[in-house]
């Protein structure tokens, strides 16, 4: 999978980084047996008959920040959730990101406030203290968390308060308006910067901008009602929903004790480099590794292949020491990857980086976010929005990949994610097509939008040879080939489970359309590397009665076998979120042998279906003891808005429809 912490710097807070600078009042908890007042207010506040059905609302969540004049910052956070229902019981959480190096969480309470009013109080010392990352060997980062799902039964009304004092590394922090994209009654954010700093906000996903105050030196957004972010087939990532406020501040002139500001990319980029570059290794054990991977290696893409597989195949692990310091940013040196043979998402890139230098090819580190293409916004420079680090590698014009772009000032660009084991060379795991990634080249360093496969170079293709007998039994073969990020997701799938799970998987997918079948046959040939990615699979299977016979001279039976392995995401006839295609093409030809004197009398009609996003295209035909039928489906990758909603489902229904269609054979 991705790696998720190239910037643990930042401290994680559920669905974004929150580094934040508050203000430090007096806490004023409660008692043991008391609600503090601010909460018993929450608590009265009527729910919107709109929200009743949602498994929990967000009452009030207010953050006060301030930052000193060295960059120290303190945050205080008070949030209350109403549970309305059972599921949202799980909502009845809270928890608090710090670094063991100098930071202190100052305080930290909760309560539950029961329907009958009974208040159960959670000390500080009931607060779990937890590694923030299991698959970290090492990691600075921790967190105190209280959980008080088994207390808060529905009607409840859970609060937290807490108050961390941290000592960031540059002066920018974004913050998300709604909790888990809950409904929000009232959110609250306070922002107080020494006396001359400036502070520039940035706004994202906002359908009505926050309310905004500022008084000398304290700035104020505030905002509610927000209604929840619903769930949704194929919709964005939810961090491409949720609100989100980007603060940048700028100390007075002079005042360089607060960290590092970004007014630029090219800043971002110069900061980045410094960090990345000064461990890049090209002597030594590396060298000798990179010289004795090349062995027999011939040409350039042979090369490159070497080497990329090699940084592939190092165990991902990660140590994260020197956080505050940039060491969340800063991967590290070569050699050591190389001999310890573990390494997070910047160790390995950086490690690649340093065979192909060996090798006297050229490559940038490049920072990018994984999980959502569009979470990267141009508008607002900030190392804080990336989380991934990947490769991007200068290859001459007889390298033809999906992942390679041409840009006019740092040349032809082969673009590949050491961190994930099973996409090749040539291709970019599907989360990061087109998402923006920063190349790290120092002053010239560019934010540029990597790749994307088109969807020809995303196919699977399916031939299936099927036989008809005389009561209705069913023989068949269905034979596939799968290539591009198709391919690799059949990989992944292969790969992550045992031989039985797999083959139950299959299993599974053919009775879901072919009642009763047994497995006769499961034959795979898992993807060998190549720029494409290829992975195939062949299944035989039968069914004792797959066709309806009636009076021994008519069968009834569906023609489309088995399914492309997506049922219909578009059911539903409301939306109220965008929805978000994938690249993807489908072939498929099922040839039937007839049984002996039956002939077609009924077959589903032909269809031919276009439009901007996508097209498919299906036909049957009878002939010499045979019905042969063809079908096919691209999907571009493109965002439909809400408006364009009924459109794409009737696509999707009237493909449904003439796939569900049956044939009609009469013997003579």
């Amino acid at each position: 999978m991705q790696e998720t912490r190239l910037h643990m710097t930042l401290l994680l807070r559920r669905t974004g980084w929150l580094v934040l600078f508050c203000f430090c009042a007096s806490l004023g908890l409660g008692a043991a047996d008391k609600a503090p007042a601010w909460l018993e207010q929450a608590a009265a506040l009527e729910i919107r008959e709109e929200w009743k059905e949602e498994p929990a609302v967000v009452l009030l969540d207010h953050k006060f920040i301030t930052v000193d004049e060295r960059g120290k910052t303190t945050v205080r956070r008070r949030l209350a959730i109403s549970v309305l229902n059972r599921q949202g019981t799980r909502r009845a959480s809270e928890n608090v990101v710090y670094l063991t190096e100098g930071e202190k969480v100052q305080a930290m309470e909760a309560w539950v406030i029961r329907p009958g009013g009974e208040v159960r109080r959670y000390k500080e010392k009931e607060a779990l203290d937890l590694s923030l990352a299991d698959n970290d060997i090492y990691n600075e980062a921790r967190m105190k968390i209280v959980v008080a799902s088994d207390e808060a039964v529905p009607g409840s009304v859970f609060g937290c308060e807490w108050v961390l004092e941290q000592k960031t590394i540059f002066t920018q922090f974004s913050e998300y308006l709604q909790e888990r994209g809950m409904a929000t009654a009232d959110f609250n954010l306070r922002l107080m910067v020494p006396a001359g700093w400036r502070v520039e906000p940035t706004l994202f996903n906002m359908k009505q901008e926050p309310r905004f105050e500022s008084e000398g030196n304290i700035y104020r957004w505030s905002a509610g009602p927000l209604d929840p972010i619903p769930s949704e087939p194929s919709s964005p990532s939810i961090s491409a929903l949720v609100p989100r406020i980007a603060l940048s501040y700028f100390p007075a002139s002079g005042a360089s004790a607060a960290g590092p500001s970004f007014a630029s990319w090219n800043d971002v980029s110069s900061w980045l480099t410094r960090l990345n570059d000064s461990q890049v290794e090209d002597s030594g054990e590396v060298a000798q590794a990179s010289s004795r991977l090349l062995t027999g290696a011939g040409d350039e893409w042979s090369r490159l292949q070497a080497l990329a597989r090699h940084a592939q195949d190092v165990n991902y692990v990660s140590i994260q020491t020197g956080i505050r310091r940039g060491g969340g940013y800063r991967p590290r040196n070569a050699s050591e990857v190389l001999s310890k043979n573990y390494g997070d998402c910047k160790d390995k890139t950086n490690l690649l980086r340093s065979l192909l230098k060996s090798a006297g090819i050229e490559s940038y580190a490049v920072a990018i976010y994984a999980g959502d293409p569009d979470y990267v916004r141009e508008e607002w420079p900030s190392p804080q929005q990336f989380n991934h680090a990947v490769s991007a590698i200068r290859v001459s014009p007889g390298i033809e990949a999906p992942a390679v772009t041409e840009h006019a000032g740092l040349g032809r660009l082969l673009f590949f994610d050491p961190t994930d084991n099973v996409t090749p060379l040539g291709l970019l795991p599907e989360t990061l097509q087109g998402a923006p990634g920063l190349v790290l080249a120092g002053e010239k360093g560019v934010l540029m939008e990597l790749p994307t496969v088109p969807a020809e170079d995303n196919i699977l293709r399916r031939r299936i040879e099927a036989r008809l007998g005389l009561d209705g039994s069913l023989s068949a073969s269905v034979s596939e080939e799968s290539t591009g990020n198709v391919g690799v997701q059949e990989q992944k799938l292969f790969s992550r489970l045992s031989e039985p799970d797999y083959r139950e998987t299959i299993h599974d997918w053919i009775v879901d359309d072919v009642a009763g079948a047994q497995l006769d046959n499961l034959r795979t040939e898992p993807m060998q590397g190549g720029r494409g990615g290829r992975f195939k699979l062949q299944v035989d299977f039968t069914a004792s009665s797959y066709a309806q016979v009636m009076q021994s001279r008519i069968m009834l039976f569906q023609p489309i076998l088995v399914s492309r392995r997506d049922r219909n995401r578009f059911a539903s006839a409301d939306r109220k979120l965008p929805v978000q295609l994938e690249a993807q093409s489908f072939e498929e030809e099922t040839v039937f042998t007839l049984p002996p004197g039956f002939e077609a009398d009924e077959l589903p009609a032909s269809l031919q279906l276009s439009e901007s996003f996508g097209d498919y295209e299906s036909s049957c035909e009878s002939q010499a003891g045979e019905l042969r039928c063809r079908r096919s489906l691209t999907l571009k990758r493109m965002l439909i808005p809400v408006e364009n909603y009924d459109a794409l489902r009737l696509f999707f229904q009237q493909v449904q429809s003439v796939e569900q269609a049956p044939a009609v054979l009469i013997k003579h």
